[in-house]
């Protein structure tokens, strides 16, 4: 067992480590804050498009403040490729079927609620922001310099 489990660190370590070389993805470091309606927009997935051919998309998620970080698959640190992009946001909440939102908790499902019912997504921001070509959203990341987006997203 102890083998087996060396043997699984030795591989991520390779994976990790060695796979940041002179091929590594030049990303720079992209960073900002979204906000709906003038608050801070938590546990939204912020995407970075390429405009341009060869390009890599980005993304992030929010935090409670609104601040993301974008990671681009492939790069070895937090970053996006520099170039142009279109931007697209959403964020997804669970409702039951009378399109209440459901929280989750540790506790017992109240006396008489339906069991075995899947719950149905929602979008709670205007569907224009998940689409890129219809966001009104861009950006530009410049390389060697700092590349801090805001995006103030309002209801139509």
């Amino acid at each position: 067992m102890k083998r087996l489990i060396l043997f699984l660190i030795s591989v991520l370590l390779l994976i990790f480590v060695g796979g940041c070389g002179s091929d590594a993805i030049p990303v720079v470091k992209v960073s900002g804050s979204v906000t709906y309606r003038g608050e801070p927009l938590a546990d939204a997935l912020v995407t970075f498009h390429p405009t341009a051919a060869g390009g890599r998309a980005a993304a992030g998620m929010s935090k409670e403040d609104g601040s993301f970080q974008l990671m681009t698959q492939g790069a070895c640190i937090n970053g996006c490729l520099p170039g142009s992009y279109g931007v697209t946001i959403s964020k997804t909440i669970l409702v039951d079927r009378q399109g209440n939102p459901i929280v989750f908790s540790t506790e017992e499902p109240p006396p008489g609620s339906p069991t075995g019912q899947r719950p149905e997504s929602r979008s709670i921001l205007p569907a224009k922001y998940e689409n890129v070509a219809t966001s009104g959203l861009t950006a530009v990341v410049h390389p060697k310099k700092n590349n801090p987006f805001v995006f103030d997203l309002q209801r139509e």
